[in-house]
């Protein structure tokens, strides 16, 4: 009994830490285990955050609200964090509070696996483009990527030079290959709206989040669920502190970012609507005073006729008319341009022998 007592006397204070915070996931086990989806193993998520608070002096300064706000956020997506690139939690300086809180960063194995739960992709696959690779990407009814990295060019370069951009390819199992570029200059834009913009983990990562921007940005022409959607958009970058069956309906501690984030497809200095807007404009809704802000405002007929096009014929549309505007921003002449040529394409397809009726 003595040797038991001396013993505790004897532990470190990092021990201490990591012997308390093991404890405070035990007596939340069981809402983890209810806010995950099924075939995802909870008792591994807390082993996998405890390895990761043991062996990260910066995680153990964080308050254990904002720790079991990031696993309960991990959990209700199914993603694990740390290693394997679906999802981190990073220390984050709360100046108000004067103290340090764990932030949910979701990474881009994440956002791709998130992607694959529909069964509709076969693969999905990103890499970053740098100024000594040769690189050409092309627009249009024949859409064209190629990439060949500067060490396997046949007068290879000594070194890759300066990030130039990254790309991400969607394979579907119905044939369909989907490509998406963005240049260095976009991504920035991007980051400069993120609630994560200042984080390390930006600074370590740089090609990871690029990647992961590339995919944030052709979500809407992903099949991802609209609960994946919805706790993406409320998850990502967030600080959350408080307990909740479902998480998203907890607000974050950094939401001085929290509508600046962009995610949805291309824009110049606005944000498109996100997935739940364009489920509020689809129902009739009637004007008030004053005016709402221009996200939740209902659409127009002409951008509802837009809003209804294929994503594929859409995405070709914007490729060919230059009109990368907003749906709820587009003006009746954009809106007509897009609808032209939509229907232009749809009478190439129907005279093409090789149309697939389902492709869309």
């Amino acid at each position: 009994m003595e040797s038991k007592e001396i013993q505790k006397r004897e532990l470190t204070p990092a021990q201490k830490m990591v012997s308390g915070f093991n404890g405070f996931l035990e007596r939340y086990k069981g809402q983890i285990g209810r806010a995950a989806p099924k075939n995802f193993d909870p008792d591994r998520l807390c082993r996998v955050v405890l390895s990761m608070y043991r062996s990260t002096p910066d995680l153990m300064k964080c308050s254990h609200e904002s720790l079991m706000g990031g696993v309960l956020m991990c959990a209700q997506m199914g993603l694990e964090p740390g290693p394997l690139g679906e999802a981190y939690l990073v220390p984050f300086n709360n100046t108000k509070k004067g103290i340090k809180e764990a932030q949910f960063i979701l990474g881009y194995k994440g956002m791709m696996k998130l992607a694959r739960r529909s069964g509709e992709i076969s693969s999905i696959y990103g890499h970053a483009v740098y100024e000594n690779d040769f690189f050409r990407f092309v627009y249009g009814m024949n859409e064209e990527l190629s990439h060949i990295p500067w060490h396997s060019l046949d007068r290879p370069a000594s070194e890759p030079g300066a990030f130039r951009g990254a790309y991400v390819i969607v394979k579907f199992k119905n044939g369909e290959v989907l490509p998406w570029f963005l240049p260095k200059a976009e991504i920035e834009r991007h980051r400069e709206r993120s609630k994560a913009k200042d984080s390390t983990f930006w600074r370590d990562n740089y090609e990871k989040m690029a990647i992961k921007t590339v995919v944030r940005d052709m979500q809407p022409w992903l099949p991802m669920t609209v609960e994946d959607q919805r706790t993406v958009q409320s998850f990502d970058g967030a600080v959350k502190t408080q307990i909740a069956d479902d998480m998203t309906d907890v607000p974050s501690e950094n939401d001085a970012y929290e509508d600046a984030e962009i995610t949805d497809g291309p824009s110049d200095a606005v944000a498109k609507p996100s997935f739940k807007d364009r489920l509020k404009a689809a129902k009739p809704t009637e004007p008030s005073a004053p005016e709402p802000p221009p996200l939740e405002k209902a659409f127009t007929d002409a951008q509802n006729l837009v809003l209804a096009l294929p994503p594929k014929y859409l995405a070709k549309a914007r490729g060919l008319t230059n009109v990368s505007t907003p749906i709820g921003n587009l003006t009746d002449d954009d809106c007509s341009k897009l609808l032209d040529a939509a229907e232009g394409l749809s009478h190439a397809a129907a005279q093409t022998e090789e149309e697939e009726d389902d492709r869309f």
